[in-house]
Parts: C-alpha cells; sequence; structure tokens
C-alpha cells in the first residue's frame, strides 16, 4: 500500500475504464483503425504479426514464458517476455520496450486484448506499447516494477527511447 501511495497512479481505475471504453469503439482490423485508441493511451504499434512460438510455464504461481512473433511479410521478428504481464519486447535481438511501460497484444480479428498465457500460435496480433504515468519512472518506479524487479538483466527501455 505504501508502494502505491509513493509511486501509483492517480485516477488509474477511471483512467482504465475510459481507455477501455475507447478501445470497445475500434473496429478490429488493421494499425490504422487503432489509431484514436493510441493517441488516448500515449502508445503506438510496435509491431504487428503472427505467433509463431508460445512457451510457456507455472512457476511459483505465476504465467512464465515467451512469445514469437514473426511479421506478416516475414522479415522482423519479435518476443515479448511475460511473468503474468509482458515484461520485455525485443525485435531482432534488440529490446525495444519494458516494463514498467505496457507491452499489449491486440487479436486483429476480434480487436480483444489478450493475457500472453491465452495466445495461440497462428493468431494474428497487434503489440501495442503504451506509456505508464511518470511515476513509474523514477528510481522507486523502477526498483519496483522495471525490468530487473522481475530478475531481468535490462536497464528500463521506455516507448518512446
Amino acid at each position: 500500500v505504501g508502494q502505491c501511495a509513493e509511486i501509483g497512479s492517480r485516477q488509474a481505475l477511471t483512467r482504465c475504464a475510459e481507455l477501455g471504453a475507447v478501445l470497445r469503439s475500434v473496429a478490429p482490423g488493421p494499425a490504422e483503425n487503432y489509431a484514436g485508441f493510441l493517441e488516448r493511451c500515449d502508445g503506438r504499434i510496435i509491431f504487428s504479426g503472427v505467433v509463431h512460438e508460445v512457451v510457456q510455464s507455472l512457476d511459483g504461481g505465476f504465467a512464465r514464458g515467451t512469445l514469437s512473433l514473426e511479421s506478416t511479410d516475414g522479415t522482423r521478428s519479435l518476443r515479448i517476455d511475460f511473468q503474468s504481464e509482458n515484461l520485455v519486447a525485443t525485435e531482432d535481438g534488440a529490446p525495444v520496450v519494458t516494463v514498467p511501460d505496457l507491452i499489449n497484444l491486440v487479436d486483429v480479428d476480434s480487436g480483444f486484448l489478450l493475457q500472453s498465457p491465452d495466445v495461440v500460435v497462428g493468431q494474428q496480433v497487434h503489440v501495442i506499447a503504451s506509456r505508464v504515468d511518470p511515476h513509474w519512472h523514477t528510481p522507486a518506479g523502477h526498483a519496483c516494477a522495471g525490468p530487473r524487479a522481475f530478475g531481468i538483466d535490462l536497464d528500463v527501455v521506455p516507448v518512446c527511447a
């Protein structure tokens, strides 16, 4: 509770409800359909493609694993490491965004946000990276929710780095 009071986002539930309403109004399909949503959530689509591989296990009560995606034209690849939430997105071997920023998957056909453990091979997705409240981009925020807080030896890579 103390950490949330110190570095947590104000009005977080209200903001989530607002973004959910905007996302529900988006027609599923191509990346262009998400422009309004991306503007509202301060995000961008960092990758669109097909899920190529899902490797996961339950470890200490957490769903842990990796997703591998391939662009539809086969020229790019993206890996997402997760532990219940998406922690690191790596394109062609280089990290492009990490926690505490948000890495979300959207099903191209339905427009629904996906939990990584529920993604299946062959599914087409957009990967959206969104900035979090600036409170999380402080030393205390990084210590609590950056990659190292999850045992990953990486510095934070913010969405718009």
